[in-house]
């Protein structure tokens, strides 16, 4: 066949079969029932490598298991990553991904199924859902991926904690007058506790730019409405 496309053309079958495998590897560790055995494993091998690490020296280079890992983490990492980016590529990604939700989830209602979790476009806060995929899906990892590269701390916790704190003031605008006070400053408070442990890869005194977004507050009532039908990332 035509070979010019084939990126693999090039290398004896040995290391074929080594790309093959880590390729396959890496995009099986995106599998997000592996989610949290991978946090615990980045922990594992700190402590284990914990003056290797110290010293600056790589943790993988040691077995192919180890690079293997490496190679299904990075993947994962970026899989996950969205609320890393800025603002605007962000939430036009996670509006996409709602919205897609969303289309399922009306044709569950139109063949009289069960609706599938955060599939319901009449009942689901998309800045509710947000906030609770960075607060118990997306930190967890970036704390421990930080843990083994620290020199991508500022880039991954200037948006992270900035995107976080966006979502929260949209939600807030959507409750009534009197949990905008209660509800509000308990959430932010809350929050104040959680930027905190990003707060050694911040800039010291650090301005946090997390004013509710105009498009975004529009895009979100369209997509409650059922208007949009698909936005281009």
């Amino acid at each position: 066949g035509d070979q010019t496309f084939n990126i693999f053309s090039g290398i004896s079958k040995t290391d074929f079969i080594i790309a093959r495998k880590t390729a396959i590897k890496a995009i099986l560790m995106t599998d997000n029932s592996h989610h949290f055995k991978c946090i615990n494993d980045i922990k594992v091998m700190l402590e284990i490598h914990s003056d290797k690490h110290e010293r600056g020296e790589s943790i993988f280079i040691d077995s192919e298991k180890q690079r293997m890992f490496l190679c299904g983490l990075l993947l994962h990492v970026s899989d996950i990553s969205n609320p890393m980016r800025h603002w605007k590529a962000s939430s036009k990604a996670a509006f996409n991904v709602m919205e897609e939700f969303f289309l399922q989830g009306d044709q569950e209602k139109e063949r009289d199924m069960k609706v599938s979790m955060l599939c319901d476009r009449e009942k689901e806060n998309i800045p509710k859902s947000q906030m609770g995929f960075i607060d118990f899906f997306v930190s967890p990892l970036t704390e421990q991926f930080l843990n083994l590269f620290p020199e991508c701390g500022r880039d991954f916790a200037t948006e992270l904690v900035a995107n976080r704190l966006r979502w929260q003031n949209m939600y807030i605008t959507t409750l009534d007058a009197k949990e905008q006070d209660t509800k509000g400053r308990e959430m932010r408070e809350k929050y104040d506790g959680w930027k905190a442990k990003w707060s050694q890869h911040l800039d010291d005194g650090q301005e946090i730019d997390a004013k509710v977004d105009a498009d975004a507050m529009g895009m979100m009532k369209k997509l409650k409405s059922g208007l949009v039908k698909r936005m281009s990332i």
